[in-house]
């Protein structure tokens, strides 16, 4: 078994573990993602893979939160919550979880809640990988990314939430998750995307998916059952050989 694969299994375990905890408090999640994408392309992991991502509405996120204690934590980096196995073997992985909430039915207001929410993007990011933007992108996240500089940590924290979460008491047609990286937060989904839940197969257990998984990995990665090159299959994210 190679590393790589070695670092999946430990990955499956925290993933089995928090839909064993989802399972017992009818807390409806759904995987995303590239974990998504692995579970209908590949029946598991994209071979090339290393992390796992999950999604929730914020109604059922705020379940989650009150189930959390005891074997489990959930911390946040900047504004994306992270699920912990309470566990010395595991104490440095975590899934990624991504909340949906309420969007404004105009796209007019969409895309300034967008904007808005960039713009803090680039205020809280302490360091920037700018060969993953474009010229267009690398503009829009220097100037916030530099005003961020004089700004409290604290306060733009407390904005962010305040934005992506400001539809949630309006009755809306559509969700999107606002606290996503920066090209995931302008995608929006019609609510109906998300009313029905499925059981699909992943590696040698079953997860929780979105019955209109179809749309939301068109949205995100076009004609999503063809592979990507040779050259961009690597492991993105927490992957080491000494895992």
């Amino acid at each position: 078994m190679s590393d790589l694969k070695k670092f999946q299994e430990r990955l499956k375990f925290i993933l089995k573990e928090f839909h064993e905890l989802c399972d017992k408090h009818d807390i409806k999640y759904s995987v995303s993602s590239g974990t998504m994408l692995g579970a209908i392309r590949h029946k598991g992991f994209i071979p090339w893979d290393d992390d796992i991502d999950v999604l929730m509405v914020r109604s059922e996120y705020e379940k989650l939160l009150k189930v959390r204690g005891g074997k489990f934590r959930i911390e946040n980096l900047l504004w994306v919550p992270r699920f912990y196995l309470v566990n010395d073997d595991y104490r440095e992985l975590y899934l990624d979880i991504f909340i949906f909430e309420n969007a404004p039915n105009s796209i007019l207001n969409h895309n300034l809640k967008v904007f808005v929410i960039r713009f803090l993007q680039g205020s809280l990011k302490k360091n920037i990988k700018w060969s993953q933007y474009s010229f267009k992108e690398k503009i829009l996240l220097f100037i916030p990314f530099i005003f961020g500089k004089i700004l409290p940590y604290q306060w733009k924290i407390s904005i962010y939430d305040f934005i992506a979460e400001f539809d949630n008491e309006s009755s809306t047609e559509c969700l999107c998750a606002y606290k996503n990286e920066y090209r995931g937060v302008s995608i929006r989904y019609k609510k109906r995307v998300f009313n029905d839940y499925i059981l699909i197969p992943f590696e040698d257990i079953m997860l929780s998916c979105i019955q209109g998984y179809d749309e939301y990995l068109t949205n995100n990665y076009g004609d999503y059952m063809i592979p990507p090159p040779v050259s961009n299959r690597i492991p993105e994210h927490k992957f080491k050989k000494d895992s």
